[in-house]
């Protein structure tokens, strides 16, 4: 029987949501004695400008926590955002599991976290008990909002540059926060940002000026950025079907990692999860110039496999090539699970990047989507 050497990865989820702001609900009148109508409460806040990026919603209900459910789904609706059937059932109960499940539902489908959503308005109406609510949330997702705060901080100035780890610098969410403080701009003047990644409190997150915002689950890959050398190239087959040269497999699949380097030297390779957890696959492994070098060795294979049942997952296996093999204390508490990647120290992705600044070698990425079988 031949070893197997599991290694997982977790889909990332991030995006920027679009808002599309929806027709108003309508409010209508209940009749009291001699039918006098009762209007609705917290009308006129509704009828108020909102701040860009902004949406408001209105709700009702029997108690305020009801109004405030009704007041989050308004808001939901307004950012075309689909719930399950039994989310919008649990909202009409009275208790807070059930606003927990609908906020996190809303927020992993839409990137817009209702949790934060601010009160405006709440007023009961002293003729039959009846709660209004108005609730107001920002649209924009967190990263975009850690700009913000950001840009609030440097004073709006028009040139912000950010250091840290160059590989910090060229992602997609350095993009963002770029993107995001130069739109607020509003007078001449500089100022840099030293931005960084911490694991803190279970979870990732990003860094700066006393500000942080905690990535969501899968995000973190998001956050790096890997140049690939013209001197090494890494390819992933199907195992026994050789240059297959995939970007996507099947939980349960064998597959083989094959690296081509034009210079001699020596190669580790990381497996870097969706969740920034690391496994060092191999290190130090002698190659020779032009000569391609397969791993793991004979009589082993690589198996494909989820993090979580059912749901897709990514990696990035990432290739460091060296003239000199990298001192074993360098990458020390990356061997200590020996690829098990288990528990809390595990997640040593800041580490690893904090490796590659150290050593600067040659690198070569491959990003690999694994779906359900």
């Amino acid at each position: 029987m031949r070893n197997k050497k599991h290694f997982r990865g977790f889909l990332p989820a991030c995006g920027i949501l679009t808002t599309t702001l929806l027709a108003q609900p309508a409010m209508g009148f209940i009749f009291g004695g001699e039918d006098k109508p009762l209007a609705p409460l917290c009308t006129d806040v509704m009828s108020q400008p909102v701040k860009p990026d902004h949406v408001r919603g209105f709700g009702e209900g029997e108690s305020f926590r009801a109004a405030k459910l009704s007041a989050l789904q308004d808001i939901a609706e307004r950012i075309n955002v689909s719930v399950t059937g039994s989310t919008q059932t649990r909202t009409s109960l009275e208790s807070g599991e059930a606003e927990r499940a609908f906020v996190e539902e809303v927020s992993a489908r839409s990137s817009v976290n209702l949790s934060d959503a601010a009160q405006v308005c709440a007023q009961q109406r002293p003729e039959d008990g009846l709660w209004f609510a108005v609730f107001e949330a920002d649209t924009r997702n967190p990263i975009q909002q850690f700009g913000v705060r950001l840009a609030e901080v440097t004073g709006n100035v028009s040139n912000v540059s950010l250091t840290g780890s160059p590989y910090f610098l060229k992602s997609e969410i350095a993009d963002q926060l770029r993107s995001v403080m130069q739109g607020l701009a509003r007078r001449d003047g500089a100022a840099s940002i030293d931005l960084r990644l911490e694991r803190q409190h279970g979870g990732w997150y990003l860094v700066a000026m006393g500000e942080q915002v905690r990535l969501r689950p899968g995000q973190v890959l998001d956050v790096f950025h890997i140049d690939s050398s013209p001197r090494l190239l890494l390819t992933l087959s199907r195992h026994g079907q050789a240059d297959d040269d995939l970007a996507q497999l099947i939980a349960g699949e064998e597959f083989t990692l094959s690296l081509h380097s034009s210079e001699a030297g020596y190669v580790s390779i990381f497996n870097v999860y969706g969740d920034g957890r690391v496994a060092n696959m191999a290190l130090n492994q002698r190659v020779e110039a032009g000569a391609p070098l397969t791993l793991p060795e004979e009589g082993m294979v690589f198996q494909a496999a989820l993090l979580e049942e059912d749901q897709a997952s990514e990696d990035v296996y990432v290739a460091m090539h060296t003239t000199q093999p990298v001192r074993e204390t360098q990458v020390q508490q990356l061997r200590e699970n020996a690829g098990l990647v288990s528990g809390e120290n595990s997640y040593n992705l800041h580490t690893l990047l904090r490796i590659f600044e150290q050593v600067a070698p040659d690198l070569a990425s491959l990003k690999v989507t694994t779906l359900p079988n």
